[in-house]
């Protein structure tokens, strides 16, 4: 009889380590999860903080360039305090040169979204690059054959090549065209293109 309740003791004590174990076990990993969800909370804190710090903007209401402008040095100022300075544009890019003002958000051409669906308009150019420059001063750029297949596509017509931004390689550009209807002078209705030196003169489809 005793021999029998010493075994029963002995099975309880075992499982009573055991338990003891266990509940150590889930205690530990309570203390891992306090400690994550702290992490968590400091971290989306300091988030918050920094996003404060970023002008907010509302579907329907007009976006000022210096807001804008803000909040792209304020993103580039914190990612640069995370990897160091993000360096500056390749010698010779058109965004290297600081001296053409980026300043107009609206279209230049007032009828251009009415009429063709998005801001595409032609300016005076020269070069492929001074046409390339020109388009920047605007706030804009050159536009893509793609582009120019929808303008065509939507009625704009033209009979003057000009310059576009695709090129065949860094001496050689697309000019062109869209026409609306095919004449010995102008060529095939559709997008008329062909590539000429980036030294041409031309002027220069730019889109926004």
């Amino acid at each position: 009889m005793n021999s029998r309740h010493d075994q029963d003791l002995t099975q309880l004590s075992d499982e009573l380590k055991q338990l003891r174990a266990e509940l150590s076990l889930l205690q530990n990993r309570r203390r891992r999860v306090r400690w994550a969800i702290a992490g968590a909370m400091v971290a989306l804190v300091s988030a918050t903080a920094w996003s404060q710090t970023l002008v907010s903007f509302s579907a329907g209401s007009p976006a000022v360039a210096a807001e804008i402008n803000a909040n792209f040095l304020a993103v580039k100022t914190w990612i640069e305090t995370k990897t160091g300075s993000l360096g500056s544009p390749m010698p010779g890019s058109l965004l290297a040169d600081d001296s053409i003002p980026i300043t107009k958000l609206d279209c230049p051409n007032a009828t251009a979204r009415a009429s063709w669906g998005f801001c595409f308009y032609k300016r005076a150019g020269g070069t492929f690059f001074q046409a390339a420059a020109g388009c920047k001063a605007d706030g804009a750029r050159l536009c893509t054959f793609a582009e120019l297949s929808v303008a065509h596509a939507v009625g704009y017509n033209d009979c003057d090549y000009t310059w576009m931004a695709d090129r065949t390689n860094s001496t050689t550009a697309y000019t062109g065209y869209p026409l609306q209807t095919s004449s010995a002078g102008c060529g095939t209705a559709g997008v008329v293109s062909r590539t000429e030196p980036m030294s041409a003169s031309h002027g220069a489809y730019c889109c926004r």
